[in-house]
């Protein structure tokens, strides 16, 4: 799961050259066991359809109605975002739902050990998730402080929940430069983003397709998360950078080979099995 037949500047041997992913380590005891690309892509349906329980168990919380909750998690299971993902090869986003709507429900819920969990869990999956996981602990303050300003009760603005806030924040951090240091050790040759250079090269041609990318993914749920900023803040950090780099930017770090396919996020079965 680990090696890479193809090595080279736009290749590293190791896949720890592209993602730090702690989970995936986890997973390697039952790859032994089913020795082939097909249990990754069974596993990934399932860890796709997992949030759809708390998805149901949050829309119990927020709506009071469970017909109400049901058609939010049959929603989710629909969602062309989710098929997509589903229909694709392996790739470590999909773990993401899952250990989101896990903090969602066990924040709702008040669960404070579970919560922290969740979101380790999701620090687990790959470096990137760092950033959202400190933008879910942002997401809890400021959601907390909507709440006391409307006179509602806190049980997070508490000098210790505070702190471990703080502390997960830290640890965040700490997380990410450790994992980057692993992969830039794994693979000297990969290339670190320059936010300047990325939002220089900004297009409109690449302003039409970002705009075409979020009409794709909020028009099926009728343009509604929208109309809740604050809900959306834990995945700012993937908003962002999906609006600031360039079709040309990733283009540019692609193989120029056709017969050498590029996958730095996921797992491809014609890699896991390739003999070499």
């Amino acid at each position: 799961m680990f090696t890479q037949p193809r090595a080279g500047p736009l290749q590293p041997s190791s896949f720890l050259g592209v993602h730090f992913s702690p989970l995936l380590i986890a997973l390697i005891p039952l790859y032994a066991l089913f020795r082939t690309p097909y249990f990754l892509l069974v596993l990934q349906s399932a860890v796709l359809a997992l949030p759809a329980y708390y998805i149901y168990r949050i829309g119990v919380r927020v709506t009071g109605d469970e017909r109400t909750a049901l058609l939010f998690a049959v929603g989710y299971l629909l969602y062309p975002g989710t098929l997509w993902s589903n229909w694709y090869d392996f790739h470590l986003e999909a773990f993401v739902p899952l250990f989101t709507s896990m903090a969602y429900h066990y924040y709702l819920e008040g669960s404070r050990p579970r919560l922290i969990l969740s979101l380790a869990l999701l620090l687990t999956t790959f470096e990137r998730s760092v950033f959202i996981v400190i933008s879910f602990a942002a997401y809890i303050l400021a959601r907390e402080l909507f709440k006391a300003r409307r006179g509602r009760e806190s049980k997070y603005l508490r000098p210790s929940t505070l702190n471990m806030l703080l502390v997960i924040v830290l640890a965040s951090g700490l997380y990410f430069v450790g994992s980057e240091r692993i992969m830039s050790a794994s693979w000297p040759e990969r290339s670190i983003l320059q936010p300047a250079k990325i939002v220089g090269k900004l297009s409109y041609e690449n302003l039409l397709l970002k705009v075409s990318y979020v009409a794709l993914l909020a028009g099926p749920l009728a343009f509604l998360p929208l109309w809740s900023p604050l809900e959306l803040l834990p995945f700012e950090d993937r908003a962002t950078w999906s609006m600031l780099e360039t079709t040309k930017e990733a283009a540019a770090r692609a193989p120029r080979s056709t017969a050498e396919p590029h996958n730095s996020h996921g797992l491809s079965a014609e890699v896991l099995t390739d003999p070499s």
